[in-house]
C-alpha cells in the first residue's frame, strides 16, 4: 500500500538535462547548404511524348516547354561585366551569340515537361529562377531576378580583425 502524500511515478520530475555550456573561445558555427542542382518547378504533370529537335536554339526551346507548362518565360541577354562586376548588354555578335545563339539537339521520349526543362537548362549553362507565372532565364541571373542564399556564420568572441583573416 502506497502512502498518499508520497509521489507517483507519473508526477516524477523529468531527468535534468545537462547545463548549457558556452562553446570553446573562437569557435565557428557554419550551416550546412545542400549544393544539389536547383529544379525549377513547373507544377504541370505533363509528358512529352516524343520529341525530336537538331541545333534549336535554347531561348526557343525552353519557351516551347514553357508555354507547354502554361508559364511565361523572360530571356536576359545580360553578362556579367568582368572588369566592374555590373550587369551589361552584350557588346558585339559574338557575345550576342555566345548567349542567345546557344543552341541543342535533343531526342526525348516520354519525359515530363518539368525534367526536359531543367535537363535543356543544365545543358546549356543558364541559371533559371521563377516567380510566380514567370521564369527568368539568364547566363547570370541578376540579384532581383534570382533566388538568394544566405549563408550565415556565428563568431563567439572573436576580434573582428582576426574573423576577417579567415573569412
Amino acid at each position: 500500500n502506497v502512502p498518499l502524500n508520497s509521489p507517483r511515478p507519473v508526477d516524477a520530475a523529468p531527468p535534468f538535462l545537462p547545463r548549457a555550456v558556452a562553446p570553446p573561445l573562437g569557435d565557428m558555427a557554419v550551416s550546412n547548404i545542400n549544393p544539389g542542382v536547383a529544379v525549377i518547378r513547373l507544377n504541370t504533370t505533363q509528358r512529352i511524348p516524343r520529341l525530336v529537335l537538331r541545333d534549336a536554339p535554347v531561348s526557343d526551346v525552353l519557351a516551347l516547354l514553357a508555354r507547354t507548362a502554361g508559364l511565361n518565360l523572360a530571356v536576359s541577354n545580360l553578362i556579367k561585366d568582368s572588369q566592374n562586376g555590373d550587369f551589361r548588354a552584350p557588346t558585339n555578335e559574338q557575345e550576342e551569340k555566345q548567349i542567345l545563339g546557344r543552341k541543342i539537339s535533343l531526342d526525348i521520349e516520354n519525359e515530363s515537361v518539368e525534367d526536359v526543362f531543367n535537363y535543356v537548362l543544365r545543358l546549356s549553362g543558364l541559371q533559371a529562377n521563377r516567380v510566380g507565372n514567370t521564369i527568368f532565364v539568364g547566363v547570370k541571373l541578376p540579384t532581383a531576378a534570382s533566388d538568394v542564399v544566405v549563408r550565415s556564420i556565428r563568431l563567439n568572441q572573436v576580434p573582428a580583425t582576426s574573423a576577417a583573416g579567415f573569412l
